[in-house]
């Protein structure tokens, strides 16, 4: 069997524009991936915030120490710090926040406000009332 002498040149062209298509598709596909894993952390924070905010209308004595915030619940003394990258309580492990950088507590005409930053943006949020 014989080949038009522009055959090979002619297939070399279509596998070169279909790994191209391919290379296209696939970086969509990745970029889709970040953003879905983005916005299910801010999802799953603004969940955690409503938790927070809930969890802390039973507490009372509040003590804010800058990136601590330590209260009372039924004479049970509970701290809320950030570690490994979560906002957590202690003693225990209960998550509120997840994938982020730093937290900061303050106390501001008796409305406590946590700021933190995720994904190098800086949130703020007022808490409870102290």
């Amino acid at each position: 069997m014989k080949k038009n002498p522009g055959s090979i040149l002619i297939d070399m062209l279509l596998a070169l524009s279909l790994s191209l298509f391919l290379a296209g598709v696939f970086s969509n596909i990745v970029s889709l991936y970040s953003k879905i894993q983005f916005n299910s952390y801010s999802l799953q924070n603004r969940l955690g915030l409503v938790q927070l905010q809930y969890y802390l209308m039973l507490a009372y004595q509040f003590q804010v120490d800058g990136e601590e915030l330590r209260y009372m619940i039924a004479d049970q003394e509970y701290t809320l710090r950030l570690s490994n990258g979560r906002l957590i309580q202690q003693p225990g492990t209960l998550i509120f926040l997840l994938d982020i950088e730093d937290c900061e507590f303050s106390l501001e005409e008796e409305e406590i406000i946590l700021t933190y930053t995720f994904h190098n943006f800086s949130i703020t949020r007022k808490i409870a009332y102290g």
